[in-house]
């Protein structure tokens, strides 16, 4: 999969975990209360790099470069902590957003072709070792789900996020992992078959 389609097909993901998973699986390191908070993707990138021709371990760093960026342009700048523990229904709204927006996105960013190559995918060889087996296959079917979303909305349905920020941040982005994926020197392959490809 191209890094431009493998980028898109990751700001779809929607897995949940303790905070202990996901600090661990989103390689975060600094405190959000201090806002240092930040995901540490040079670390993966340290730990996998005789991997990083795999196309599931880099769109993974695709994954983390994107959620250091959320972390950075969004989480901090629109103060959601704060935001969160002044009205816990914040959360929920959040979410509901991401709902909302995710079948929009598939269909702005000509995201057809990837629902095909992830139904018909088969898990990676190459596993991650901070990723349970179980939270991808729920991943995969969730993001499926997204591409059912055929509701269409106005973006003055969104509580806490517009469409011009999030399509903002995904330009961001993905600026950004081409930045880091042009700096492993890795050639593009045209693979298919597992996800990730």
């Amino acid at each position: 999969m191209p890094i431009g389609r493998a980028f898109y097909w990751v700001v779809l993901h929607r897995m949940e975990f303790t905070g202990e998973q996901k600090t661990k699986s989103h390689y975060y390191e600094g405190s959000v209360d201090d806002g240092t908070k930040h995901v540490h993707y040079e670390g993966f990138i340290e730990k996998y790099k005789d991997q990083m021709k795999d196309e599931f371990i880099l769109g993974y760093v695709v994954h983390l470069v994107a959620d250091d960026v959320w972390m950075k342009d969004i989480y901090f700048k629109k103060e959601l902590k704060n935001r969160i523990v002044a009205d816990p229904s914040v959360l929920e709204k959040w979410h509901a957003d991401f709902r909302k927006l995710n079948g929009m996105l598939v269909n702005q960013f000509d995201c057809a072709g990837i629902e095909q190559q992830l139904a018909s995918a088969d898990l990676p060889d190459t596993l991650i070792e901070e990723i349970e087996i179980n939270n991808l296959r729920e991943f995969t079917k969730e993001t499926l789900g997204d591409f059912q979303s055929t509701k269409t909305f106005s973006g003055k349905d969104l509580k806490v996020y517009s469409v011009e920020e999030i399509i903002g941040y995904i330009k961001s982005a993905a600026e950004q992992a081409i930045r880091v994926y042009r700096s492993l020197g890795v050639q593009e392959s045209r693979r298919g078959g597992r996800i990730g490809h």
